[in-house]
């Protein structure tokens, strides 16, 4: 394995990149890469520079702590619903959510507008509801990983976890 960022280890044997946070390996498709290391605002911890993985089993959360990544996996079979909130920017979104959620895969940029900014200063959030608890995260395109994280947890139900095409 040869490191080619923090985040990101390539096998040259293997001829794969992988997300080190999270261990889960790049598929080359975009629409699937997106919910790979995606940054993320994880409300209710005080946390930095999160990131949310759409792993086969897990919805999972990484960051950074001191030099060693540390990681939150929040199976689907445990999430009971995935819904919307909305958050004022006031609440601490503003500035680190136009900041993580611009930068979004190799640097390309998103308006706010299309990475969940609402009307009148609201952005808005991911509520992923489980029976012990909730996680709320701004993420860019809330919608899109409403719809990854329902399909997930669908096919976890009928014991088929999604599988995304590394063909591409």
């Amino acid at each position: 394995m040869t490191s080619t960022t923090a985040e990101k280890t390539y096998c040259m044997k293997c001829d794969i990149l992988i997300h080190a946070p999270s261990g889960v390996a790049y598929t080359g498709n975009v629409d699937e890469d997106k919910f790979i290391g995606s940054p993320a605002v994880w409300f209710g911890d005080k946390k930095r520079n999160v990131e949310a993985t759409a792993a086969l089993d897990s919805l999972m959360l990484t960051w950074k702590e001191g030099k060693t990544f540390a990681q939150r996996r929040i199976p689907y079979a445990a999430i009971t619903s995935v819904e919307f909130g909305t958050r004022k920017e006031s609440e601490g979104v503003s500035l680190e959510a136009a900041i993580t959620g611009a930068i979004v895969g190799g640097g390309l940029l998103l308006s706010l507008g299309a990475a969940g900014m609402s009307e009148f200063g609201q952005v808005r959030t991911l509520v992923v509801r489980l029976r012990e608890g909730d996680y709320e995260l701004y993420v860019s395109q809330p919608s899109d990983w409403a719809d990854r994280l329902r399909g997930q947890m669908v096919a976890t139900a009928l014991g088929q976890p999604l599988e995304t095409d590394r063909s591409k």
